[in-house]
Formats: C-alpha cells, structure tokens, sequence
C-alpha cells in the first residue's frame, strides 16, 4: 500500500508522523514516504512518484518534486498526489494556480516527461488531457464519503461522472508500441448490493497515454 496525504489526513502536528511510522506496526506493508516527494520503482521502466500536495509540497515544494522526478528512472512517469492537475479544489479550472503550478514547474525544472497523474479529492470520477504542457493525463478517482456533482465546464475534462470508484493502470505492449492504459471503474452506491445482489465494479471510461505523451480514447 503506497499511500499519500489527502485533506482530512492533518489534523495535529504529529498527524503526518503517526500515519507514516505508526500505521506499519498494524498494517505491515503500509508505506507513507516522508517529506514533499518520493519515487518508488514498480519494475518495467514505470516509476511512481508520490507527492504530498496537502502539506509539504505547498506553497513552494517544486525544487523537491522536480528533485523526486528526476530520481525516478522512468522512462514512464506516474505522479500520485491527493489533489487534481489542472483542476482547483471545488472542481473548476485551474491551469496555472495551486497544486499545479507547483507540478508544472516541477517539470520544467526536472527536464522530464511525467505522462500520467492520479488523484482524488474531488469525490467523482474524471479524466482530463493536457497536450500542451505538464502531464499529459490526468485522472481523478476520489471515493471518499459521497459522490460530488461535476461543476464547471473544463476545456481539458474527456469523461467525467459523479460516482465513486477506483482507476486501474495497466502497461500494455500493442501494435502500436508500450501504452499506459488506465481504467475507470464505478463501484455501487449501495454497499449491500455487491452482497444481495452480485454486483460489483462496473467499467466506466478507459484511456491510455503513450510513452511521448499521446493520449487516446480506448473506448
């Protein structure tokens, strides 16, 4: 379990400490890394890199992260952060303020490519390109508490749904050459229902981004 600090996760001083070294003594494959970001090497060229955009990252943690992307051997880049790219906490656009201009300088500064983040915070479900600058694609799988309407129309927004869930990334070796393919998921509203009724998961939208940042719907 790789985890990274969300909003609700700070509530003391010693919150971020307890959660890092406390948390291994009950769930021993737990692994929270310690400051603005880390990167952990998943095997196959795919490196994670895991930012703290809650607490350490802010206001000014871009030389760390640019530092963290630069450790990682890729060549395929993941970033994970508890906040979107290119979309402001209540779900409007953001291209140049908070979270993400920390991480789109981080990547000037590390020289480079990150094809792919992943986030929640927004409770629903959305995928967002960005072919211009930065990651090249953004997914946003927030299920915590309950789902959240999509507010605010977003040039970059492909799929958007207000339902929790959970994404899936696969590296995929095609005709076309090596893809990170990334699957939506929706799970049910009820918590019964996977019980009574056999229900369980239920695909939503599939993208996938290639190794220079091309994105493509998988349908």
């Amino acid at each position: 379990i790789l985890a990274v600090l969300g909003n609700h996760d700070i509530v003391a001083e010693s919150s971020a400490a307890l959660q890092r070294d406390a948390i291994p003594e009950f769930v021993s494959n737990w692994r929270l890394l310690d400051g603005c970001a880390g990167s952990v090497e998943l095997g196959h060229g795919v490196s994670l890199v895991m930012a703290d955009s809650t607490n350490e990252c802010r206001p000014h943690g871009w030389e760390a992260l640019a530092d963290a992307l630069r450790a990682a051997r890729g060549p395929w880049r993941i970033l994970a952060a508890h906040h979107p790219v290119n979309v402001a906490d209540g779900g409007a656009p953001s291209p140049g303020g908070g979270f993400t201009k920390i991480v789109n300088r981080a990547i000037d500064e590390s020289g480079v490519e990150v094809q792919l983040a992943l986030s929640g915070h927004q409770h629903n479900l959305q995928i967002l390109e960005q072919p211009s600058r930065g990651v090249a694609l953004a997914v946003i799988a927030g299920s915590g508490a309950k789902s959240k309407a999509i507010r605010n129309p977003h040039p970059a927004r492909r799929f958007a749904a207000d339902e929790l869930g959970f994404a899936r990334v696969d590296l995929v070796d095609g005709d076309a050459g090596p893809r990170l393919v990334v699957s939506l998921f929706a799970t049910p509203r009820l918590a019964l229902l996977p019980s009574v009724l056999g229900a369980g998961p239920e695909l939503r939208a599939r993208w996938s981004v290639s190794l220079a940042g091309e994105v493509r719907d998988e349908g």
